[in-house]
Formats: C-alpha cells, structure tokens, sequence
C-alpha cells in the first residue's frame, strides 16, 4: 500500500448473503476481493498480498483462527492485520482470536461504521510501520552506500588517469615504429618485421582503437554509477536552489529527447511557481522510467512506443505531479519492492533511480505513490508548495 493510493482487503466469509454485502460496503473505499473460506483466501494471497485480512471465524476448510495463525506465522503475511469476525461473543473466543495473532476481533452483528473505524486504524498504523521501515532501510543503505561510492570512486580515478598515459603511451610508441621504420635497414626492417608477426603487434593496433574505447565506456560506466550512488545518499546536502516548474518540464523533456512525452500544466498552478532542484531530480527519474517503459514489452525486447503524459496542478498547499504511462505495468510481485535501493529487473540498471526519487520527496515532506495494472502505470509525486 503507498500513500494516497487505493488500500486492497481480502475478506473471506462463508455466508454469500453477508459476504456480498459487506463487499459492496467495503468497495466504496477499498479494492475488495471476496473470497468463501480460508484455503480459498490462502490461495488468492499467493496471487496478490493485501493491506489488510477480514475473515469470518466458522468456515470450512480451514476456519479464521487457522487462517490467522497460518499468516502470522508466514514471514511473507506477518505483518498484514488480520480482523476476525464472530457470532461468538464469549470472551474465552475472543482471547482465542487475540492469541491467534489476529489484530482485532468484531462480534456479529456489528455497526459498520465501527467496522470502517477499525479498519482505517489498522491501515493507519500499517501505513505508519512501512514508512518507518523505507525510513530507516533508506537510512541504513545510505551510510553503507556512501562508504561503497567513496571507495569506487579513488580506483575509477585511478583508472582514468591510467587510461589517459596508456593512450599517450600506445600513440608514442607508434610514432617511434614509424621512424625507426625510416632510418633502419632493409635487413633490419626483415628481422623486426618478423619479430612483429610473431607478436602479432599489427592485430593489436588493429583492435587497439576498440579496445581503448571499451576501457572508456567501461569507466563512463562506473563513474555513472558513484555519481548515482551519491545522488542517493545526499541528506540535508541537496542543491538547495529553486527553479521554474514548468520551465523544469520543458526542459526535461528536450533533456529526454522523446516524442512520446505530453505535458499538461494546470490553470491554477503559477506559471512561476517554483521548486528545489532536487526534486526535478526525482521526477526525472520517474520520468526516464515511464519512458523506457512505454518502449519495451513484457518481454524485454522493444515494441511500438506508446505515450507519457506528465501533469502538474496545485491542490491546496501542494504541488501535484502525475506522470502515466501505456506500458505494460509493473509486475504485481514487485510492487512493494520498487522503491528499495538497488532493485531492479532490467540488465545493465543500478535499481537507484526510484529509490532517488523517495528519498528526495521524503527530505522535502512530500509522499510519493503509484498505481498500476497491465495497461498503465501512473506515478503521483506530491510537495508542499512554496519550498
């Protein structure tokens, strides 16, 4: 679940009459899937892990004190809370559930006003402990993340320097071949010009020119990744300047070089209105991601691209952006892994970028979210305004 996105229940329960109406009260303010016993709502989590489980506890096969105790004890489903409902109003029933891990435990037939109370406290807090844990996970990776960039970064100056004295060092030696090609004699030209076939000296000027630019790339490369690395780990240290933010979008995109990008500014959002830097650094990233997806399939390899579109508007003291895409979305079992630090899917990425894009609304009291599906993918990036 992220911020401002739509929370998702499981609820399971073997009656279809209250199962079904519970439903439709719960699908005004929730994704709801609905399921008629236990082993079905075990079956579905492998699918998809919601927010949060309510479960009847009379159901067959497996009833809600089982299924409880099997999700508490599955790190995967642990820290999901699970709310039981009972006709059985003994207190030796309830203290069961309790101790079945389960985090509340509503008698039937109950006020569903009083439903909707607990179950917003339960996401709350549930809310509360994920931002807690990107919060300190962002933390701790950027003290490990920060040593890591500082040790790359003295061999990558190593390496530059190096490159530069053997491409001084190659172009010399070649000047000296051809002038003492010039100056020695034809039977000296023989021997040596047997002596440099058996070296096989001409295949390696030959292959020299690609091999010194793989060695650069190579290093572009690395040096890509620390500047990435350290875009990471920057607390409290941001370029604190402010630019335009339409001109930011413009900008970026020119900067991206896409036709596929559509950008709409709000009526009400102050053509001057302005931002810190850092944040356009964020929705680059956000940005860079729609794009790339919108030009490669689901399998990997490129389609027929289709279309950004980037939004801004302001709603009440925030500034609103919205970046959507007609990709193929985001695969449901990676979801609640794609702002961790250094996870990715694709060859060849370094997994920062969004990690970037948190961390840099964080420091600036914003929230990040997304929502997806296997038509689209939109990303919503919220700051205060006037920063």
């Amino acid at each position: 679940m992220t911020q401002h996105s739509k929370a998702s229940i499981l609820l399971a329960d073997d009656d279809p009459a209250f199962r079904k109406q519970l439903e439709a009260f719960l699908e005004m303010r929730y994704d709801v899937v609905a399921v008629e016993n236990g082993k079905s709502a075990l079956e579905g989590m492998k699918r998809r892990i919601p927010d949060l489980v309510i479960s009847d506890v009379s159901m067959e096969p497996i009833n809600g004190y089982e299924l409880c105790e099997l999700l508490k004890t599955d790190p995967k489903f642990c820290l999901i809370p699970v709310i039981l409902l009972t006709g059985e109003s003994a207190r030796k029933n309830k203290l069961w559930g309790l101790g079945q891990g389960a985090d509340d435990y509503i008698v039937k037939p109950f006020d569903p006003d009083e439903l909707l109370t607990r179950v917003e406290n339960l996401l709350r807090i549930r809310r509360l402990q994920n931002e807690l844990f990107q919060t300190s996970y962002l933390k701790s990776m950027a003290g490990l993340v920060g040593g890591l960039s500082h040790e790359m970064n003295n061999p990558l100056g190593f390496m530059n320097g190096n490159l530069v004295a053997l491409e001084e060092g190659v172009r010399r030696l070649v000047q000296w071949s051809q002038l003492l090609d010039a100056e020695v004699s034809t039977e000296s030209k023989n021997r040596l010009q047997e002596k440099w076939q058996e070296l096989e000296i001409e295949q390696f000027y030959e292959e020299y020119d690609s091999i010194l630019a793989g060695l650069k790339r190579g290093s572009e490369r690395i040096a890509g990744v620390v500047k990435s690395l350290r875009g990471f780990v920057q607390d409290g240290d941001y370029d604190e300047s402010r630019v335009s933010i339409s001109d930011s979008l413009l900008t970026l995109t020119h900067l991206l070089n896409s036709p596929y990008v559509d950008i709409q500014l709000s009526d009400d959002l102050d053509e001057n209105e302005k931002w810190p830097i850092a944040v356009n650094h964020a929705l680059q990233h956000l940005v860079s991601n729609a794009i790339e997806a919108v030009q490669t399939g689901d399998d990997g390899k490129k389609s027929p691209p289709g279309h950004v579109w980037i939004h801004a508007r302001k709603e009440n003291n925030l500034i609103v952006l919205v970046v959507r895409d007609d990709g193929v979305g985001i695969a449901e079992e990676i979801r609640s892994r794609i702002f961790a630090p250094f996870f990715t899917t694709k060859p060849g990425h370094t997994g920062i970028g969004l990690g970037i894009a948190f961390s840099v609304t964080l420091k600036y009291g914003g929230s990040i979210s997304f929502e997806s599906n296997q038509n689209y993918t939109e990303f919503t990036l919220s700051v205060p305004s006037g920063l």
